[in-house]
């Protein structure tokens, strides 16, 4: 049973990071949407995640979801959209983050749905007991690790230790 578990937390994780890749990018017509202007998403949200000395050098993000799915939280580095004519047309890119001296701190963003468009905002809300699902990999071997870190957040703010779930295997 512990085996099936870890099956699906880690089909799971891989599902919302290709999710998040894949949004809006090329809608379903097939055609790639055009943008004429990338905007960094600014955020006052702050992850901040210890315990993390086995993965030193490795990429990081996060996520979890909040009020029954009405929006998700997702952790980066940083987090870009595409703009035409003033409007945000799309998710575009975001880079991830890294572990350093066995930390890492990520930005916060809310992402929700608008006019069936997913976008990404500001994050400065409290919440207790969240449960962030971490993701870690190597991108030279190509594996990741999966655990967890519980934060309560004060306006968007919070940090807790990771807990490991799932060594990867090289």
């Amino acid at each position: 049973m512990k085996i099936l578990t870890k099956y699906f937390r880690s089909i799971a994780f891989i599902a919302v990071i290709g999710f998040i890749f894949a949004c809006d990018s090329v809608p379903s017509g097939g055609e790639p949407v055009k943008w004429d202007e990338l905007k960094e998403v600014e955020t006052s949200g702050r992850l901040s995640i210890t315990g993390l000395e086995d993965f030193e050098g490795q990429f990081i993000q996060a996520h979890t979801s909040l009020n029954d799915f009405i929006y998700y939280l997702v952790a980066f580095n940083t987090f870009s959209q595409g703009y035409f004519e003033g409007n945000v047309v799309a998710y575009s890119e975001n880079t991830v983050g890294m572990v350093v001296n066995g930390q890492a701190t990520l930005n916060i963003y809310k992402e929700y749905s608008e006019n069936e468009k997913i976008l990404y905002g500001n994050f400065d809300e409290d919440y207790n007991n969240v449960l962030f699902h971490v993701g870690v990999w190597n991108e030279k071997d190509n594996y990741a690790s999966y655990g967890t870190v519980t934060v309560n957040l004060a306006n968007g703010i919070g940090s807790g230790v990771f807990e490991l779930k799932d060594l990867a295997q090289k």
